[in-house]
């Protein structure tokens, strides 16, 4: 998922950071365990594997997360004047 979103963000024209990628990548990675933890601490009636982070809604908001990363840049601004009007 990040590889492809990474690819489709500069097939449009934005610079984006190869370390973003890489931090994106390791984020989804790290949330399949992260996610079973959770649902290890909460005490989850279906139990605590892969399958019932996802069915439960665990994982999804800890991948959106790491998606959300390569969106995350500094915001280019340029100096622009402000017209001014004159209201009569």
């Amino acid at each position: 998922m990040p590889v492809g979103t990474f690819f489709t963000i500069r097939l449009f024209g934005k610079k984006v950071k190869w370390s973003r990628l890489i931090l994106s990548l390791v984020g989804v990675l790290i949330a399949i365990p992260l996610s079973t933890l959770l649902l290890e601490l909460v005490n989850h009636k279906g139990g605590h594997d892969y399958i019932h982070s996802i069915k439960s809604g665990f994982l999804m908001p800890l991948w959106c997360f790491s998606i959300g990363i390569l969106f995350i840049g500094k915001k280019e601004t340029k100096n622009k004047q402000l017209d001014t009007f004159d209201l009569v």
